[in-house]
This record gives C-alpha cells, structure tokens and sequence, in this order.
C-alpha cells in the first residue's frame, strides 16, 4: 500500500505543476548578460570581504574555520536559529542536524520520542513523504501532501574518481522539507530547507543505504524573499550524532587545488562554509561582454543545482568510470517523479536569483525534454545549451563529436555549474586557451595544481589528444 501511496500522491501533484511548469518558464526567460545592479555588487563584495578572503587564489576559493565560525554567527542572528558553535578547546553543546528539522517545524511533541539524526537517514522515503505516517512519528502533527519530498539516488559528482579502476560510488539522500506555518524557520522568511545525506558504497553493492552511514550532511536553506536567497550548514557524520561542522572534504575543485589536497591524503581538499558553497553553486561567475573572459572570484547570489538523472545515466555507460554499478541509478520505485518536482523548485529558484544564469537555462532544458519524455535519458547532444546566436554541440562534425563526451566525464561534474558548462559550446569555444593550457600532466605545469581535469591521471597522450579537440574547436 505505500508504495502505491508514494506514486498516487506524486502523480496527483504532478498534473497540478506541470500545467503551471510551461508558464513558468516562459516568464522565466530573461536577456542573458544582464547588468549586475550596484545594490547587488556591494552584496557580492561584502560576502567575499567577510566570508571569503582565504584561499583566494584558487578558483573556488576554500574558505577557512575561522571565516566559517564568523558566518554561522551571523546566520544565527539573521535567520533566528540558535546556531551553538562551542571552540574547539572548549566543548560544550552544539548544533545537530535534528536542531534544524526542528527549526523548519519537524520536532516530535511531548508525547512521542525525539526525532533522530538517525532516523531521518534511515527511514525509507516512503515513510517521510507520507503525511500521515510521520505526523502520527511526531506525535500527531498535521502534514500535507507535498512538505517532504525525498529521493535517494547514484552522486558521481561526489565520488572519488582518482583511482583506476574506481571501486566506490557516491550515493546521496535528499529530503526537503517545507517550514512549518508558525515555525522558527517560517516567521524568519524560510520557505524550505534541504537536507543532502552523502554515502560511499562499493560499485557491486546492490543496496549502497543499507547499513551505511551518511559521512557528512549538507543542510540548504531555501529564503522566501523574491530573490530566494539560499543559507548553508553542514553537518558531521550521523552516528558521530550529525553535529555541526565548519567544512567538507571533497575530491573535486574547479582550478587550483588547494595546496592541502595531495597525493597521500587521497586528493581531498576541505571546503568551508559559506565560501566553499557559493562557489559551487552557480555563485562564481565568468562575465561573457568582453572576447576573453576570465576567472575573477566575481561571486553572484547562489543557485540551486538541478538533479541530472541524465548525466548520471551517461556515467553507468559501458566504458565509463561506473559501468559495474549494481544499484539502480534513481534507487527507489517513484524516484523520478519526485526529481521532476524537486526540479521544478529548483528552477523556480533559479529564476529568482539568477535570471540570466547558465544553471537557469540548464535546468529548465531538462524540465522541457523530460516533461515531454518521462524518465527516459536525454541523448547527450540533444541535452547541449542553445541560443540564436551562439554556438551549438553538433554530433555530426568530427571534433563536437569527440570532445563533448570527454568534457561531459571529465569536467561536467564542477564545469556544469563553477564558471561554465561544458554543454554550453559558446562557453567552452571562449574559453579555448585557458582549457588548453590546463590539460597537461601535473609535472609539466608550473604550478601542478592548476592542472585539469584535478582527479585523474590521463597519460600524455590522452592529455594530447584532449588538447588537440579544444584547439580544433570551431
């Protein structure tokens, strides 16, 4: 019965949204380039000024602890979470992941035991996005269709890919949960909040969930103000108790890598709250008014970023870094119902807080071909970003055809959102002499972490011949 529940309930919301997706879109369509308003630059420079000034030279910039600390200081006072973030030399209480579901609404009254960490990890998205089952959880409180969508899902974009051949996949447990009316989050202009678990599981593993435990669980939160402002927290491993933490180690970097991620520790780099976020989420930006862009650590309001079933489909491919995954990319039954509509949030906040964004563009072509065709993947070259007057992926000339699939393995996992797309040829053309001086084998680079792509050894004549596509590109 559940089961029918969760995709009942979803196809009900489904025929409300899509009717009010197409509009939605059209609106959306905004003049790309668009002016960046002075109000808007002081809020750039004043977020850089105070949370970013560390690791400035590297493309997404780290951030550090100290400027981590200074941010959820500041977060706790403009959002009325009370955020406890004891020094280190110095324990005391802190700040769980379950604090935050209870900010958004979702604690358990007095007649039912405490919500866990644990719980949220495990419980099966059936059990969380029905209402009345996880109202009666939380000791009777009333829930509505749609306050918690969850789907559980294959991340490349988190996995370590630096190994040959690679042995783990990333897997990720998304659920978003609507603030409560009357709760915290609610009266303080939240309107949603996401919580993003992260699991590591063997590629041959046929359940990748079961019995694992999230390494650390990034929390998004989502403001209701017209430009849909987004604030960040994360969390340490759930049966560490999910405390709150100042960074995540990831594998990926968009440019330099920062001097701490080497060989030895696996290249992880760490990555702090707010600064290391922003970056990643559509929140640095290259400027295409001039004939030779450059990075210029120039940060924008920050955007969700869609989830691309159809990627992750290309990266189980034969011949690809995941071929041998045994779980279902999109896990549980209904899952793609539930990223249609996840989606649809994404774009509509994509829409508010950067108009004239590649990401926008991106999500709403996914939204239209999938609305059009189900669950269905998209062909890579008909997934490619189009203008009138721009540059198109073309499968039939000889260069597009081999290098769009190289860029979609090897670069679309950050250059799908840090500072270009890789689907975006006009963006990849510009960018000719900055991507061919990084494809070169670390030790034939002045500085070695400038070298691309930052997660894998190609031999030199992959690096060659990776080259030679990009300088062929017309």
């Amino acid at each position: 019965m559940k089961s029918t529940y969760v995709g009942h309930e979803v196809q009900v919301i489904l025929v409300m949204a899509s009717s009010a997706l197409v509009a939605s879109i059209a609106l959306s369509a905004r003049p790309l380039n668009q002016a960046v308003s002075p109000s808007d630059a002081q809020a750039e420079s004043t977020f850089a000024s105070s949370y970013c000034k560390t690791n400035v030279k590297t493309t997404v910039p780290g951030g550090s602890e100290a400027e981590a600390r200074k941010y959820y200081s500041d977060l706790g006072r403009k959002i009325g979470l009370q955020i406890r973030d004891p020094a280190q030399d110095k324990p005391g209480p802190t700040t769980t992941l379950v604090d935050v579901a209870a900010y958004l609404g979702f604690a358990a009254t007095s007649n039912a035991g405490p919500l866990t960490a644990q719980e949220l990890q495990d419980a099966s998205p059936t059990d969380l996005m029905d209402p009345d089952a996880f109202g009666k959880r939380l000791g009777g409180v009333s829930l509505s269709s749609g306050d918690v969508l969850v789907a559980r899902f294959f991340a490349p974009k988190i996995s370590n890919v630096s190994q040959t051949p690679v042995a783990e996949a990333g897997w990720r447990k998304l659920v978003r949960v609507r603030a409560r009316p009357r709760s915290p989050a609610a009266t303080h202009g939240i309107d949603y909040g996401i919580f993003l678990f992260n699991f590591f599981a063997p590629l041959d593993k046929p359940d990748p969930f079961a019995g694992n435990d999230s390494v650390h669980t990034q929390v998004i939160l989502v403001g209701r103000s017209s430009r849909q402002p987004l604030y960040w927290l994360d969390f340490s491993k759930t049966s560490d108790g999910a405390k709150l933490s100042h960074e995540l180690n990831a594998f990926f970097d968009a440019g330099h890598i920062p001097a701490s991620a080497t060989k030895e520790n696996g290249g992880a780099a760490a990555y702090f709250v707010p600064c290391g976020c922003i970056s990643c989420h559509g929140g640095l930006r290259l400027e295409f008014s001039g004939a030779s862009p450059a990075p210029d650590n120039h940060f924008r309001a920050p955007l969700l970023e869609y989830l691309d079933t159809d990627h992750w489909q290309d990266r189980i491919a034969p011949g690809d870094d995941f071929e041998g995954l045994k779980a279902p990319v999109l896990f549980d039954p209904g899952t793609f119902s539930v990223i249609l509509l996840l989606n649809q949030e994404i774009q509509q906040q994509n829409t508010a807080a950067q108009p004239d964004s590649v990401l926008r563009r991106a999500t709403e072509h996914w939204l239209t071909a999938h609305l059009q065709r189900g669950p269905a993947p998209e062909p890579l070259f008909s997934r490619a970003l189009r203008s009138s007057t721009s540059r198109i992926w073309n499968p039939s000339d000889a260069v597009d055809a081999q290098l769009l699939p190289a860029l979609n393995r090897y670069c679309f996992r950050c250059h799908g959102s840090v500072l270009f797309d890789v689907l975006d040829k006009e963006m990849v053309f510009r960018l000719k002499s900055a991507i061919n001086a990084s494809l070169f084998p670390r030790d034939e680079i002045v500085d070695p972490r400038a070298a691309m792509p930052p997660d894998r050894d190609l031999t030199k004549e992959e690096f060659k011949r990776l080259r030679d596509l990009v300088l062929d590109l017309k």
